[in-house]
């Protein structure tokens, strides 16, 4: 459904006070950056005015123009129109003037909620009298105040009444609703916090979203920055620094040198040292760092069938296979990086006997080229038969999908991707270890992208920039940033995991702004379009947002527990809300059951709420979804769930139901019946 003259804009979420809610891009891997919706306005009698936004809760007057079914148009006194839904409003007819409660303002549809005659005039009445005992005016805002203070139960007194008046004056930007129960809450009234709320009641402040546009807008920051030292010609000769720093060790003494470190800045390129910052705040804050070059990469036993195994050696044995390499594959315990290097090493042999058939001197007689193409024929079928196999491919997937596990280059880039990468590295001061493991795509990207970060300084400008312009750079170096600037179920599943997250996501947020407001170019430099205002503003307001949002989330928890767990998982980001419910009366009880609940964003199963219940050993649990798929798949598989905390002690009842409704923070949280519930802190086992 949709608005009709006023065409208030529907794909914008909006908050209580009606507040068009700025919404980035959905959770993915690499996010665009979609343009903010603002409502519209409309024309009334030649004036230009502010289109009356809708949120559920509102109370509207007005006449009915149009009923047909379930479909209603009501144009309210001030000639807008609104059509949507009807809910009990069988007793309706076109020309009849009525009230109507704004059940949903929804994307898809407006549902309107008839009300009685009686409560109509009952909700007028009492508006009414309220000014006339304060001694104010019967204007629309006045009475607005007046119904806000009533749905937050709140007096509706002269006092009360006017210091909402002085309130909405000084707080201008701040929608009547939102001050209200901002006041009520008293929640500091500021223009930010207003947002914040608004946003949080719209679930439409996911940090994995934020984050998210954060890295897509600090990678494109650093490929702007470059693009001016880009050249056809890559120069071949180092600078005096980068001779110097001969080694990887050797550059990273260098970089972490307090006594070097303001000359290694001052020699390199501005934006070259910005982008050493940057990245510097994604290893130097993280929660350990592993020495460069020092990492060493897990290993995992090759999984096979022994007619699978006879297979491998068929293809093994015609080249120079180790006794106990064999022994090893026949009992079932070889190591999978050692069976994928020999393979490795033996197609290159077969290659090169290929490669060299077919460079044998085929123009003396006809006799000699039939003999040399049958030897090419014979190492082209070598090649063909004995690794062109189903074992040899499987063992290269289980090889690929080890690497992608341990974030390896290998398990990121292909051959192709890898050859190009160490293409662009070859003009950078890197150890020869370091440049045969890019092409093996054995080595660990977040290791890789240090060993970048500490030579980056000590390198010539073009091959510099080419590197950060890199669209293969730009995903590796992505791709590590959600890594950094995310939770991992490690995180989660580590004591304290979470609550580390959070001081390292705060520190790296205040070094980023750092970076960008200490601008760390020069003036000229930024008249000649190195670096321009217009390349900050979005990774600068991507930080504001994510700050602005941690502090709200600070503030929500002197009402309940909540903490939002934004994960990043092996192939996509999740979102996630935890809050925990406790009763007043019960607090100092130890038997008192826990009360959480979960709320997951997930890509398949779509919008999931785990409603949990633990006393005890005993746990409860209900998971509430709308995708009968997604119930199906979840009710098939609730006893490995329940098995799995069996064997941790823990006994589960777990049920799967229809989600009725979405969380609602307001309603669900922060205004809970004071009489009867209350919100506490509670340490529990995340783990369970």
């Amino acid at each position: 459904m949709n608005l009709s003259s006023n065409r208030i804009n529907q794909n914008a979420p909006r908050n209580r006070g009606g507040r068009a809610i700025p919404n980035r891009a959905s959770a993915q891997p690499t996010p665009s950056r979609p343009q903010v919706q603002q409502a519209n306005t409309l024309s009334n009698y030649g004036t230009t005015t502010r289109i009356r936004s809708l949120y559920p809760g509102q109370i509207l007057k007005g006449e009915v123009t149009d009923l047909r079914n379930t479909e209603v148009v009501v144009t309210l006194e001030n000639n807008t129109t609104v059509a949507g839904k009807l809910q009990n409003g069988s007793w309706l007819a076109i020309g009849e003037t009525a009230a109507f409660k704004v059940a949903s303002a929804s994307q898809e549809n407006i549902v309107l909620e008839a009300l009685p005659r009686t409560d109509m005039a009952l909700a007028n009445s009492t508006i009414q009298k309220a000014l006339e005992e304060a001694g104010l005016p019967k204007t629309d805002k006045n009475q607005q105040i007046v119904l806000e203070l009533m749905n937050n139960q709140l007096p509706i007194h002269r006092q009360g009444i006017q210091q909402m008046l002085q309130l909405a004056y000084q707080h201008k930007d701040i929608q009547i609703p939102t001050l209200v129960l901002m006041n009520k809450l008293q929640i500091p009234l500021t223009e930010t916090n207003a947002i914040q709320l608004e946003r949080y009641e719209n679930n439409a402040n996911s940090i994995t979203t934020q984050v998210q546009n954060l890295t897509t807008d600090l990678t494109t920051f650093l490929r702007e920055m470059a693009e001016p030292y880009l050249q056809e010609e890559i120069p071949t000769t180092f600078s005096a620094s980068s001779k110097k720093a001969a080694t990887v060790a050797e550059q990273e003494a260098l970089t972490n040198s307090p006594n070097t470190q303001q000359t290694n800045d001052h020699t390199a390129n501005p934006f070259q040292s910005v982008a050493a910052r940057i990245m510097s705040c994604i290893y130097d804050t993280a929660l350990s760092a592993s020495p460069i070059s020092k990492t060493v990469l897990p290993d995992t036993t090759l999984q096979l069938t022994e007619p699978e195994q006879q297979e491998l050696l068929s293809i093994l044995e015609n080249f120079d296979l180790p006794e106990n390499t064999k022994e090893a594959i026949l009992s079932g315990n070889a190591s999978l990086r050692q069976v994928i290097h020999l393979i490795h090493k033996d197609f290159e042999q077969a290659f090169a006997l290929d490669m060299e058939n077919a460079n044998m001197d085929t123009t003396n007689t006809e006799e000699s080229a039939t003999k040399n193409q049958s030897a090419e024929s014979n190492a082209q079928m070598l090649r063909t038969s004995l690794f062109d196999t189903p074992v040899v491919n499987q063992i290269e997937q289980q090889f690929t999908q080890l690497q992608t596990e341990n974030n390896e280059l290998g398990g990121q880039l292909n051959n192709m991707e890898r050859m190009e990468f160490n293409q662009i590295l070859k003009q950078f001061p890197l150890d020869e270890q370091v440049k045969n493991k890019i092409i093996t795509g054995e080595i660990n990207t977040n290791e890789l992208m240090r060993t970048i970060k500490t030579v980056l300084p000590f390198t010539e400008e073009t091959p510099a920039a080419q590197l950060l312009s890199s669209p293969i750079f730009s995903r590796l170096l992505e791709k590590e940033l959600l890594h950094s600037l995310l939770l991992t179920p490690k995180d989660i599943f580590q004591q304290g995991g979470v609550d580390h997250y959070y001081r390292k996501l705060e520190k790296q947020i205040h070094e980023l702004n750092d970076i960008f407001d200490k601008q760390l170019l020069s003036r000229q430099q930024v008249e000649n379009s190195i670096l321009t205002s217009n390349m900050q503003t979005n990774a600068k307001e991507s930080l504001g947002q994510l700050k602005d949002n941690l502090d709200f989330m600070k503030l929500l928890n002197q009402f309940f527990s909540f903490v939002q767990l934004p994960t990043k998982m092996q192939d996509t980001c999740t979102h996630a809300d935890l809050y925990v419910y406790t009763r007043k009366k019960q607090l100092s009880k130890q038997q008192n059951p826990i009360h959480i609940l979960l709320h997951l964003d997930m890509d398949y199963l779509g919008s999931l709420n785990v409603d949990v219940k633990l006393k005890n050993r005993t746990i409860t649990a209900n998971f509430c979804l709308n995708d009968e798929k997604s119930k199906k798949l979840l009710e098939n598989n609730l006893s490995l769930l329940n098995d799995a905390l069996l064997e941790k002690g823990y006994l589960c009842n777990s049920t799967v139901s229809k989600l009725e409704k979405e969380v609602d923070i307001v309603k669900d949280f922060i205004e809970p019946e004071p009489a009867t519930q209350g919100i506490s802190r509670y340490s529990f086992d995340l783990r369970a």
